[in-house]
Formats: structure tokens, C-alpha cells, sequence
């Protein structure tokens, strides 16, 4: 089974993402780890990512085309994978379409004020990693590992605002065009991990029959 998972920034992709590929035994493939693989693997594919990366710039299609092909030609990725937050673009999609074969598209449609209040009232642990509600937080400590918790410096309104607005012009337009070809399929996405989870999984249980 090969899937893509669709949303606005703060939905929940990479966290639902992990859960998909435990659950259906998939292979989790994210752009930004790829970048940094390559980057730590010194593989060659023909550009220094390094540079765009250090000055912020945004890392060419084909570029992420060619990270994608190997990857895909892994042993683990033969049971199918799940691309977690690309493509984010028609450009790109247009580009996948190639050399990928999808099953299912998967929206996490959740809505601005939702996401907002998701993240302005969210923080990580210093120690385990974990990102967690303010309201689980034990003395401002994690409940998990007992360590000192901070708050991500991009989890405030005028941050996310902007990448809110940038997902609306370049990502939406992917809706309608998985749409057309019959694989979207929508979850609510305003909601906790585990709700959201479960409706993932009605969908992709059927998927998978």
C-alpha cells in the first residue's frame, strides 16, 4: 500500500505518519530526513544540498526526485511506504507521478483556529523529545521522563499564520486534483491522536481489503 498524507502545518502528519507505518507495516519516508540523510551520507546528486539548506533555500524538485527514487529501491519499501507532507505542490506531484504508484491520498483536514490553538498550547521535552499538551505537564516538567519541557520558538500565531497561508496557495490545489483521480480520502483532522487515528484506520482497513 503506498500513501501519501496530505495537511496543514501542526495537523498532526508526522506523528499519524509514525502510527500508519507501525500499524501497516510501511515504510516512513520523509523529504526533510532524506535532505538530512543525504547531507550526513555525502550522496551525490549532482547540487550540494548543504548550501541550499544553510541559507534557507528551497531544495529543487528533481533534487528530491532523485532522493525519493533510491529510497524507494530500499528493502524495507517493499511492502509499500507512506510519504509523510509531500508532495506540496502540483509541480510536484505532477513530477512523482513518474515513478510513484499510489493507493490512497490521506487529507488531515483540520481547521486554522483548531491547529492555532493545538500548537500555542503545546510544548517539547528536553529529554525524551516528546511533544506534549500544556495541560499534561506536571510542574511545567514532562510526565514522561520527568525533564524540563520548552516551547518550539515557531509555535506562535505570526509563524503559523504564514505557513497556513503558503499550505493554502500551494498545497490546497493538490486536493482537487487527487480528488479527480477517485484517491482522496478526507479525515477529520480536528480531533486527538488517537480519534484521528481510528479513522485513518477504518479507511485503510478497506484500502488494504
Amino acid at each position: 500500500m503506498n500513501i501519501v498524507l496530505l495537511g496543514p502545518p501542526g495537523s498532526g502528519k508526522g506523528t499519524q505518519s509514525k502510527k500508519i507505518a507501525e500499524r501497516y507495516n510501511l515504510a516512513h519516508i520523509s523529504t526533510g530526513d532524506l535532505l538530512r540523510d543525504a547531507v550526513a551520507n555525502n550522496i551525490d546528486v549532482g547540487i550540494d544540498i548543504k548550501a541550499y539548506l544553510d541559507v534557507g533555500k528551497l531544495v529543487p524538485d528533481e533534487v528530491i526526485s532523485k532522493l525519493l527514487q533510491i529510497r524507494l529501491s530500499a528493502e524495507d519499501v517493499r511492502n509499500g511506504y507512506i510519504l509523510d507532507g509531500y508532495p506540496r505542490t502540483l509541480a510536484q506531484a505532477y513530477l512523482l507521478e513518474s515513478f510513484l504508484r499510489l493507493d490512497v491520498v490521506l487529507l488531515l483536514d483540520a481547521d486554522y483556529k483548531y491547529i492555532l490553538n493545538r500548537i500555542t498550547t503545546r510544548s517539547v521535552c528536553s529529554g525524551c523529545k516528546a511533544t506534549l499538551s500544556d495541560s499534561q505537564l506536571i510542574n511545567n516538567l514532562c510526565p514522561i521522563c520527568g525533564s524540563t519541557t520548552f516551547k518550539r520558538s515557531d509555535d506562535n500565531e505570526q509563524t503559523f499564520s504564514k505557513r497556513f497561508q503558503v499550505y493554502e496557495e500551494l498545497t490546497t490545489p493538490l486536493i482537487d486534483f487527487y480528488k479527480t483521480k477517485g484517491i482522496l480520502k478526507s479525515v477529520d483532522g480536528n480531533g486527538g491522536v488517537e480519534e484521528i487515528f481510528d479513522k485513518i484506520k477504518v479507511i485503510l482497513d478497506g484500502v488494504t481489503k
